[in-house]
């Protein structure tokens, strides 16, 4: 299953297509990735990952029986996707990484999460970013939010990955999804 972490869509989609992998298979892999990779309070997590879907299991699993049955909502079907914390999904909580947004519990998902799901995505997890994007002062820290702490680059853990959706870049740079937003 290690292969599935460094796979493109488009390969990911072909084994998906061809019965070789699970929607479900491919969130189990994203996950124990995220789990080896990001583990929180471990002096190598990456700091990429604020959270994970409580339903991205369901999703999955509705992906793969809707495949089952000939049914493909589109080029993303079954693919696991991860968002930025900034975007609202429901089941996300789209804090923009500030404690202030803690208990923030998005009813709607954002217009692109919208277009991401009638797509066939799953919307798997939010990934950290620099609080409120860069928005909170001209000194802030590049890549750090309060709810995730710094975001590491995967290739040098001892440097921040810079920018304001540093968690999404570093997620796609680790393998911890295919799409990140």
């Amino acid at each position: 299953m290690e292969l599935i972490a460094y796979a493109d869509v488009q390969q990911l989609r072909t084994w998906l297509d061809e019965g070789e992998l699970s929607s479900v298979a491919l969130v189990r892999a994203m996950l124990e990735r995220i789990a080896a990779l990001d583990a929180q309070g471990t002096e190598t997590a990456l700091h990429a990952v604020i959270a994970v879907a409580a339903d991205v299991m369901a999703q999955a699993e509705r992906c793969d029986a809707e495949r089952g049955a000939g049914i493909a909502q589109g080029a993303l079907h079954g693919i696991p996707l991860i968002i930025k914390d900034n975007i609202e999904a429901v089941d996300l909580p789209g804090t923009a990484g500030s404690l202030a947004l803690a208990d923030s519990a998005p009813t709607a998902d954002a217009p692109v999460v919208q277009a991401l799901r009638a797509a066939g995505a799953i919307v798997m997890a939010s990934t950290n970013l620099s609080e409120w994007a860069n928005m909170r002062s001209t000194r802030s820290t590049s890549g750090w939010s309060a709810r995730g702490g710094l975001t590491l680059n995967p290739y040098a853990l001892d440097r921040n990955t810079s920018g304001s959706s540093s968690g999404s870049g570093a997620s796609i740079a680790a393998s911890l999804a295919a799409v990140a937003v």
